[in-house]
């Protein structure tokens, strides 16, 4: 044996090998363990975006919701109109069309008083 290599040199080089080794998986771990922790915070900061979201959406419904009922009224209040004056059109109506009856019996009792005297 050549005093290089000793057994006690080989083991010393696999203990050293084995050293580094353990070191780059520290490393990679704590990398990971880093990135993990990155994740967990995007994830929170992601989760609190989706509630204000969802919040934010709820309140638009509800404002919806309360514009729908407002239009609703608005739009109820106009056929009432809308229903008055188609009334009123139509007892305009009736009375021209009765007018010229009117007119013409007012005539013949003024035909039957002038042929009475």
């Amino acid at each position: 044996m050549s005093p290089v290599e000793t057994p006690c040199n080989e083991h010393e080089q696999q203990i050293q090998e084995n050293s580094r080794k353990i070191a780059e998986l520290e490393t990679r771990a704590d990398y990971k363990d880093k990135r993990i922790d990155e994740l967990n915070d995007n994830m929170k900061e992601l989760k609190q975006s989706v509630n204000d979201l969802d919040k934010t959406i709820n309140e638009y419904i509800i404002h919806s919701i309360k514009d729908d009922n407002s239009l609703k009224d608005y739009i109820s209040s106009l056929e009432n109109r809308v229903t008055t004056i188609e009334s009123r059109q139509d007892t305009l109506y009736k009375l021209l069309l009765a007018t010229p009856a009117v007119i013409a019996l007012i005539g013949l009792i003024g035909a039957y008083i002038a042929f009475i005297h």
